[in-house]
């Protein structure tokens, strides 16, 4: 498909109806147009940049195969993407104007992954295709990445956009220019290239650093351009702040029978439960229980029903935020923030409940008190599940073993979407596909369904665990990730460390000439590296490499004896194998190799040839010259010459050890007595005894709250690595970094036990669970 075929099926911008403020709807076309066409030049750049360097990344890949199959798969792949690219860029561009079309349009974005098929099992959501569960780790961590590296300048634009487009907000998913748009769209194209999923993530990397990582200064033009047109020169990131809740003390009313009939028909949740003897009995212990802790006069029987009207009332509450903004106030920017309960309770609709009755909705009332205090929770998610106040009201006075039963579908929902936002973080967004996203489409589709049927609550918990697992099973590949990567930036560590000790342990006598320290600091600290994460400290490998250097370093120093120069010729030949071997095992050219030994043998001449000099007596100034000393001749035979070593010859002196017959004394140097370190306390303690699995909360300077799982401890260094919701990687800690930010309130751990569990816990005062609940 060409560039014009694809430029073809760009649908032309139609007249705005109404366009944004101080801007004519032609001119917001027109705007939009620019945008577009910039994003065309730069992506069409940065993709040719991108696969430009495929080629040579493929053949560094093959050159490094570990097995002939995986150099075959990248030469291979080599001539696939060379057959395939003019199709991948195009295919690319018609993923990212289509989905800009259908954006321009309102409709959803075509990228959007379709959401979990709610009815599929867990053997289901685990047979997810690899490829595509690779891909989309591989896109949500680039998208990941992108948001938080350019978060205002996104928010800046998206503001500007969503004025230019008629709409009241923007987020990710909308964002026709964002970083979702782009790598999503070149991830569908990628479906072009018929190879393995390896190749694809190479791809996709490369996309990374050529496309992504330039996103900044794209974003910033497109930002520039705009503000310069006049759309929102200034924009400031906008603060939302819900206010305190309304409280009211809780009134008892009289004990007794009430009064009311109970409704004619009798509802299908009603029939569902009725006959639970055993639930019921638990429950009106546990309300009874609950109204005595706080001053309520308990009933000492249930009602026989719900007075007629009452759930009418709540109904329409239910069906009509508007009615419940009305309760709440004018100055409440959303209900869900508030305890509607509590003003629900005090309505003349609310009047003919008694008994029993009466206290669950006092109860209802400080239960989701404690739910909105909950600061485990972030406020916007609190927001959704405080929405959900009036059905959970319905559902308790329709059905008291709500408190008592764990299992009670109403219970399961709500505590299940309380856990998904345990983990979730603003800076995920909310746009279409987010888990933001779910947990508001489950509320509404709730509100909307609800009347007296569990089944509502019993479909969209399933749908709910549904959608978690399979987002799950994402996150733990993603964690695993992250944590192989973060061990295998520690060994290269440790292994830099311990090469870097051993050569400064050679050459702290000194002594060594120039070239020779430098093969020492460069090339065999390299090898010491690669035979450390090869073979390991330990092994015999390290061993004679960690010798070998040591040798070289003693053989170029002065030999002031004949017995040192003995040695030295007796140990050049298996000091020469060695070295050979250190140079061919990193692959070091033949041309260097000729040239350091060639130094190397200038370096043992002058070792011995100084030491010679050094032995001769020191001639008076004018004094006839002296005779040079009788074993000056003989002293020159044991100057060592460098030659090819010959494998087969008898290999005998090779055994000799130079350092055979030295004694090494370790010097141990007092310095300044340490500090003793400060008593460990709680902090520490809580700290060094957090469980892989902990979810924390850490502040960030400006004041972000970002939440992460501690996924791993390194048992090399003791560094725990946290990831966020999807299993990248968010952050890194020590025992002590962490204490220290718990201290200081930056970090806190988030208490995951269930959210009606917390409540009524607190509400019995920590007797929840001998309560029943």
């Amino acid at each position: 498909m060409s560039s014009e075929s694809v430029r073809d099926k760009v649908v032309p911008l139609g007249p705005v109806r109404r366009g944004p403020a101080g801007i004519s709807a032609p001119e917001a076309n027109r705007l939009l147009r620019t945008v577009l066409d910039s994003a065309r030049r730069y992506l069409d750049e940065a993709v040719a940049a991108t696969l430009d360097r495929l080629d040579d990344t493929l053949f560094r890949l093959a050159e490094r195969a570990e097995s002939n199959a995986a150099q075959s798969l990248y030469f291979d792949a080599m001539r696939e993407t060379r057959l395939r690219r003019q199709a991948l860029a195009e295919a690319f561009r018609e993923h990212f104007e289509a989905n800009y079309n259908a954006l321009r349009r309102g409709e959803p974005s075509p990228l959007a992954r379709p959401p979990a098929d709610p009815e599929a099992s867990t053997l289901e959501l685990s047979l997810v295709d690899e490829r595509e569960l690779e891909v989309s780790v591989a896109v949500g961590n680039m998208v990941a990445k992108a948001r938080n590296l350019h978060r205002q300048t996104l928010y800046e634009l998206e503001q500007r956009l969503a004025l230019l487009l008629g709409r009241g907000e923007l987020d990710g998913d909308a964002n026709p220019f964002g970083p979702e748009a782009v790598c999503r769209s070149f991830a569908k194209a990628c479906a072009v290239l018929e190879t393995d999923t390896r190749i694809v993530l190479v791809v996709l990397k490369l996309f990374d650093q050529h496309v992504v990582n330039g996103l900044g200064d794209y974003l910033g033009r497109v930002n520039r351009q705009l503000a310069d047109a006049g759309v929102l020169p200034e924009v400031r990131p906008r603060i939302r702040v819900h206010p305190a809740a309304p409280r009211r003390p809780a009134s008892p009313q009289a004990a007794g029978e009430p009064t009311a009939t109970p409704p004619a028909g009798e509802g299908v949740y009603a029939r569902t439960y009725r006959g639970d003897e055993a639930a019921e009995g638990d429950a009106l212990a546990l309300i009874r229980r609950i109204a005595a802790a706080h001053g309520l006069e308990a009933a000492p029987a249930p009602a026989a029903g719900i007075a007629p009207g009452v759930l009418a009332a709540l109904t329409a509450w239910q069906h009509d935020p508007a009615r419940v903004a009305e309760l709440a106030g004018d100055e409440v920017e959303d209900p869900g923030a508030v305890n509607v309960v509590r003003l629900v309770g005090g309505t003349p609709q609310m009047a003919a409940l008694g008994g029993v009755d009466r206290l669950v909705v006092d109860i209802v009332a400080m239960l989701f008190d404690q739910i909105l205090d909950d600061e485990a929770i972030p406020e916007p998610m609190k927001a959704l599940i405080g929405r959900l106040q009036i059905p959970i009201l319905k559902v308790a006075l329709l059905d008291k073993g709500f408190f008592s039963r764990r299992s009670h579908p109403a219970r399961r929902l709500l505590n299940g979407l309380a856990r998904a936002a345990l983990r979730w973080s603003e800076d995920e967004g909310r746009g279409e596909g987010t888990l933001y996203h779910r947990v508001e489409s489950i509320v509404e589709r709730l509100l909307q369904e609800f009347e007296d049927d569990p089944a509502v609550f019993e479909r969209l918990e399933r749908e709910l665990t549904a959608f978690l697992g399979y987002e799950e099973l994402k996150a733990e590949e993603a964690e695993r990730r992250s944590a192989k990567a973060m061990q295998g930036t520690e060994r290269l560590a440790l292994a830099q460390m311990a090469a870097d000790d051993e050569i400064e342990r050679t050459l702290a006598e000194g002594g060594v000439p120039a070239p020779v320290e430098a093969f020492l600091r460069e090339r065999w600290r390299e090898l010491l590296v690669l035979v450390h994460r090869q073979d390991g400290e330990g092994s015999g490998a390290w061993r004679d490499a960690v010798h070998t250097a040591r040798t070289l370093a003693w053989s170029v120093r002065p030999k002031t004896s004949r017995e040192e120069r003995s040695r030295l010729v007796a140990a050049l030949p298996a000091l020469l194998r060695a070295v050979t071997a250190g140079c061919e095992r990193l692959a070091m050219p033949e041309e260097a190799q000729r040239a350091f030994l060639a130094e190397l043998a200038r370096c043992h001449r002058a070792a011995v040839a100084g030491a010679l000099q050094d032995d001769a007596p020191a001639a008076d100034a004018g004094a006839a010259p002296t005779a040079p000393p009788e074993d000056a001749e003989a002293a020159e035979d044991d100057v060592p010459t460098l030659t090819p070593v010959d494998e087969d010859a008898d290999s005998g002196a090779s055994d000799v050890d130079p350092f055979g017959d030295l004694v090494v004394e370790e010097e141990i140097t007092l310095g300044e007595e340490e500090a003793e370190p400060e008593p460990e306390d709680a902090f520490d303690a809580l700290a060094a005894g957090i469980e892989v699995g902990t979810w924390v909360e850490f502040t960030e300077p400006a004041g972000t709250r970002v939440r992460g799982k501690l996924s791993w401890k390194s048992p090399l260094t003791g560094v725990y690595l946290f990831t966020n919701r999807m299993g990248c990687t968010l952050t890194e800690r020590t025992a002590k970094g962490l204490a220290a930010e718990l201290r200081r309130g930056t970090a806190r751990i988030i208490e995951e036990a269930p959210l009606l569990d917390r409540a009524l816990d607190r509400l019995l005062g920590g007797t929840a669970e001998e309560g029943g609940a």
